[in-house]
């Protein structure tokens, strides 16, 4: 049986995209993000991240060879370590990443323009929790805010929001 050698090659990046604030994208639904040991995929599982977990940051991004003779590193999976404020959390394939800019789009406050609650407008995050019978509201996470009225199904947290379906009154 022969081995096939894994290599590593440091990717280098812009400063600015390093720092910018990511998210985990879409995902199959029911599917998680393994947070890893180490930045390929024989390395350990340390974690899971949902999709919407963050806001992470992309610390240090390596390219994963698996062949000597590949040249072209737009072929070769990028790796980032990711980090939650100082704290490493561990590698995932940077394909699952995106802007955390993008990932919830804040329509308005829910109630009125001055409530902490926000309805939620469609992403390529959120549109598996939209339908028409009911808003999508994301409250602040840890600040005692929660929708009251109508029926309320808790849908999990998303970049510092707590998402709730709450269907509305014809």
């Amino acid at each position: 049986m022969r081995l096939t050698a894994v290599f590593l090659a440091c990717c280098l990046s812009a400063a600015p995209a390093l720092a910018q604030d990511m998210t985990v994208g879409p995902l199959r639904p029911g599917d998680t993000l393994n947070l890893r040991s180490g930045p390929a995929p024989h390395f350990p599982v340390i974690s899971q991240l949902p999709p919407g977990a963050g806001p992470l940051v992309r610390d240090t991004c390596v390219l994963w060879i698996t062949s000597r003779s590949e040249t072209d590193a737009r072929r070769m999976p990028e790796w980032c370590l990711v980090k939650q404020g100082d704290q490493p959390l561990g590698w995932v394939a940077a394909r699952y990443l995106i802007p955390a800019e993008g990932a919830l789009r804040i329509v308005r406050g829910w109630r009125d323009e001055s409530d902490a609650c926000k309805l939620i407008g469609e992403t390529a995050l959120t549109g598996e929790f939209l339908d028409d019978s009911a808003d999508l509201v994301g409250c602040p996470v840890g600040a005692g805010h929660r929708p009251l009225p109508g029926q309320v199904r808790p849908l999990g947290q998303m970049l510092g929001y707590e998402l709730f379906s709450v269907t509305r009154n014809h």
